[in-house]
C-alpha cells in the first residue's frame, strides 16, 4: 500500500512537470520571445518564429539574421547608394541554380520591401528564357536601372560587374544572409564598407 501511493505521487509530481513544461514551451512560442527586443544602432528588433522584424521607415521588415551576425559580409557603400538612388532594380538568377528557392525568396522579399518602403519596382527574372519571367542578365544593367544578380559561388560576397552587382553565395542560407545585408545597407541599419 505505501509504495503504491509513493508510485501514485511521483506519477502526479512527473505528470505536473510535464504539463507544466509544455504550458511554458508555448507561451514561450506564443509571445515570440523569451528575452525580449534585441537593438541594433537604435534600431529594434523582435524575434518572431522565423527570425527577426524590425519596424523601419512605419513598416514591419521581416529578417533572418541579426545585422551583428552578418557584419563580415562587406557591402560597398557605392552599391547601396545605386540601389537608392534609382526608381527600379532588376534581379536575377540562374533558373537551375541549386539556391534557386532562396534566391526566389530574396526577390520577393526585396521586391515587397523596395516597393513598399520607397516605391522602387523591382522585376523579377532569371538568365535564361526557362520560364514565363523575363530574360535579365547583367548586360540588361544600365547606370539608371541596375541589376541584381544572384550567383552560386563557393564563397558570400558582393561585387559589381559594370552596373550589375552580384551577389554570389555558396548555399540558400548565404543567399539569405545576403538579402539580409542588402536590406540593411538600403535602410541604413547597417553603413556600406
Amino acid at each position: 500500500m505505501k509504495d503504491r501511493s509513493k508510485t501514485i505521487l511521483f506519477s502526479i509530481v512527473v505528470g505536473f512537470l510535464m504539463v507544466t513544461s509544455v504550458v511554458g514551451i508555448v507561451l514561450v512560442n506564443y509571445t515570440g520571445s523569451s528575452t525580449g527586443s534585441l537593438y541594433y544602432r537604435g534600431f529594434r528588433f523582435d524575434r518572431t518564429g522565423t527570425g527577426l522584424v524590425a519596424d523601419i521607415r512605419g513598416m514591419q521588415i521581416p529578417f533572418t539574421y541579426f545585422p551583428s551576425e552578418i557584419e563580415e559580409l562587406r557591402l560597398n557603400s557605392s552599391l547601396v547608394g545605386r540601389i537608392n538612388s534609382t526608381r527600379m532594380v532588376l534581379v536575377t538568377s540562374d533558373f537551375n541554380s541549386s539556391i534557386a528557392g532562396a534566391v526566389a525568396a530574396a526577390q520577393f522579399d526585396l521586391r515587397k520591401a523596395l516597393g513598399e518602403s520607397s516605391g522602387i519596382f523591382v522585376v523579377q527574372g532569371f538568365t535564361t528564357n526557362a520560364s514565363s519571367l523575363p530574360v535579365i542578365t547583367c548586360a540588361n544593367a544600365t547606370a539608371y536601372v541596375p541589376v541584381i544578380s544572384f550567383e552560386q559561388g563557393n564563397r558570400t560576397l558582393f561585387y559589381e560587374r559594370g552596373n550589375c552587382i552580384i551577389a554570389e553565395a555558396e548555399t540558400p542560407l548565404d543567399v539569405l544572409r545576403a538579402r539580409d545585408r542588402l536590406l540593411y545597407g538600403f535602410f541604413g541599419v547597417m553603413d556600406g564598407s
